[in-house]
């Protein structure tokens, strides 16, 4: 009686089970067809690979507005795909600019800034990336921006390169710039810039200098100020100030990034 009720239950089961893998639970071996049948082999869909941890550099390209700090910019680019929107304001000068990532290694933007007594500058550039490791980038920009004032107005096209590196977590991140300025029927204008952010991901000291030599004679300007926010949006606040005497003091500058 108790062999009937064993091929009774068994019956059923083995009529809506895949005969290729049955195989009885003291056998260890695979699975093998009944005669005549053609063995079904299991190929895995998807093959797993090792993910590649990300780097320094990458990882702080994750976070809105690493490809400047607040008057100059970084190495770093936004990534492809993405798009970034940054308000400006000094008081007297207000502007408004965007920032896109067409590859990996290449963004384009466009800025627009107005001032007091109708003067307006507008411009586009690009950035491209030519080498990066682990901890550094390098990269080169050109420019070409456009001013009026009062109905005169005026190009100034730029070429210029960016080094970027930081340490293994980017808790620092230092730049060094060189910019070529060339105005209409004026000689080429050097300018000098450097920064350093110090802090975490989403909350840094920001701290830059920005320095030209026009005629033999220097003048520039410094920023230091605090960055926070998030990986998505994220806000300045700091003061501007003049480094050559005779200037104004401190102007308060204030700037908000989003990414898309």
């Amino acid at each position: 009686m108790k062999s009937v009720v064993a091929v009774l239950v068994l019956i059923p089961a083995l009529a809506h089970a895949d005969p290729v893998r049955i195989a009885t639970a003291m056998d260890d071996e695979p699975p093998v067809a009944p005669p005549g049948m053609t063995p079904v082999l299991e190929v895995p869909s998807e093959i797993d690979q090792p993910v590649r941890p990300l780097t320094a550099i990458e990882e702080q390209r994750g976070v809105v507005a690493s490809n400047r700090h607040f008057l100059t910019g970084t190495a770093l680019t936004v990534p492809e795909g993405r798009v970034e929107l940054t308000g400006r304001s000094a008081i007297l000068v207000n502007g408004v600019g965007i920032a896109a990532g067409v590859t990996s290694t290449t963004e384009i933007w466009a800025d627009a800034y107005g001032a007091e007594d109708d003067f307006t500058i507008y411009g586009a550039g690009i950035k491209q990336v030519l080498g990066r490791g682990r901890n550094w980038q390098l990269a080169a920009t050109a420019s070409i921006h456009g001013g009026s004032d009062g109905g005169s107005d005026e190009r100034i096209a730029s070429v210029g390169g960016l080094l970027t590196a930081c340490t293994d977590n980017c808790a620092i991140m230092a730049t060094a710039g060189v910019l070529l300025l060339m105005a209409e029927d004026d000689d080429a204008i050097p300018v000098f810039t450097g920064g350093i952010s110090i802090g975490r991901a989403t909350t840094r000291l920001v701290s830059e200098v920005a320095f030209a030599n026009e005629g033999g004679e220097g003048g520039g300007v410094g920023f230091l100020g605090i960055r926070f926010g998030s990986r998505k949006v994220n806000c300045d606040l700091g003061l501007a100030m003049p480094l050559a005497d005779g200037d104004e003091g401190a102007l308060p500058m204030v700037a908000v990034a989003g990414r898309l």
